[in-house]
């Protein structure tokens, strides 16, 4: 017979989410690759401008009006509000490269989830965008064994990306398996499911 273990106070220090499974609403595009999202914690993120050769004539390809072209890498909350960081550059004839660079946005609020994306003036849309999660610190009431949710699963009100956030801080444990409509934790986290559930670092 199967006997549940409380365990209290079980605090989980998770590193947050990026990639695909961190978007929440607007999903990410790569038109053109111009930047990497690293080192994220839970109140900042590090972002690493990649350089690209010749983007001039890329952009002017596009465009057709010969530049300057304003190039802007900014962070939003994706649950709506105001714009959180925003670092501009600058292409023309004279300068046609974006060189390679690392910024850090920081005063970022903790399991949070926000999009950076890479827009130039007079071009619609983004040419680039990404998803992050911030980490921060999660703290399960129960562990209960074949008889429904268990850890992480166990933290009430959290949403899919914070129980993703959650699991990627467990070390011994990660994914789910389910059994009669319940979700539980599994053991042996490994590479792969970090992967899959989005684990930033």
């Amino acid at each position: 017979m199967a006997v549940s273990t409380p365990v209290w106070a079980q605090d989980i220090t998770a590193p947050g989410l990026k990639g695909a499974p961190a978007c929440d609403g607007r999903g990410e595009t790569i038109d053109i690759d111009l930047f990497d999202i690293s080192a994220v914690s839970q109140n900042s993120a590090m972002f690493g401008i990649k350089a690209y050769s010749n983007l001039f004539s890329v952009l002017n390809g596009r465009e057709g009006g010969g530049g300057p072209y304003s190039l802007s890498l900014q962070v939003h909350p994706a649950r709506g509000g105001s714009r959180v960081f925003n670092l501009g550059f600058s292409i023309n004839s004279g300068l046609p490269n974006l060189g390679a660079s690392t910024q850090d946005a920081t005063g970022l609020q903790p399991k949070t989830t926000y999009y950076a994306e890479m827009t130039v003036a007079g071009i619609s849309g983004a040419v680039a965008r990404r998803c992050f999660m911030t980490g921060g610190t999660y703290t399960p009431t129960n562990n209960v064994l074949n008889n429904g949710s268990t850890g992480c699963f166990s933290i009430p009100g959290l949403s899919r990306h914070d129980i993703r956030n959650c699991l990627c801080g467990r070390k011994s444990s990660g994914g789910w398996w389910k059994t009669d409509g319940t979700e539980q934790e599994r053991t042996n986290r490994n590479n792969a499911t970090s992967t899959q559930l989005g684990c930033a670092n």
